[in-house]
């Protein structure tokens, strides 16, 4: 499965985004006064440090396709892969990433994890992978000019890679 988010599109999720954070703060202070777990409070915490990493990354991006009229990159192109192309490591290194708020490389959502890639930095793209049936992957979907893949089961295999129980 192929997707494309154009520039203009960047610019319709920002809002989504700060109401997410707006919304994720409510929670987390209604959780808080309604006495609720150590865990929950510190998911709550997770998800809207993550908000606001990719509001901040949106945002830098927006800004340059202002100052640039939008010349310098008009789409993210994207992958969809079934997750029995990578291994049961590289599946736990990524959902492990996507909890952490440092990385914005890797997000998680429901089932499936969004690994995003950095132009011409091939040492950073890799640093996720576990195994080398992953690093290939990686390179393929890189070279394939993809900036973006997504790892869930819903997609059907593709052929040509290799297949991993999970």
């Amino acid at each position: 499965m192929i997707w494309n988010i154009t520039g203009p599109q960047i610019f319709s999720i920002i809002p989504l985004i700060s109401k997410g954070m707006i919304d994720g703060a409510a929670r987390l202070e209604e959780g808080i006064k309604a006495g609720e777990s150590p865990q929950k409070l510190q998911a709550l915490t997770l998800q809207i440090k993550k908000a606001e990493t990719a509001y901040n990354e949106l945002a830098s991006l927006a800004s340059m396709l202002e100052q640039t009229g939008g010349k310098w990159l008009t789409e993210f192109s994207g992958l969809a892969m079934n997750v029995t192309h990578i291994t049961p490591d590289d599946w736990t290194a990524l959902k492990l990433a996507a909890d952490n708020p440092e990385d914005s490389s890797v997000v998680s959502r429901g089932d499936a994890v969004l690994l995003t890639f950095f132009p011409n930095d091939m040492v950073t793209n890799l640093q996720h992978c576990q195994s080398e049936s992953m690093q290939e992957i990686i390179k393929w979907v890189c070279e394939s000019g993809y900036q973006m893949v997504e790892f869930r089961q819903e997609v059907e295999p593709m052929s040509g890679f290799p297949l991993h129980k999970h």
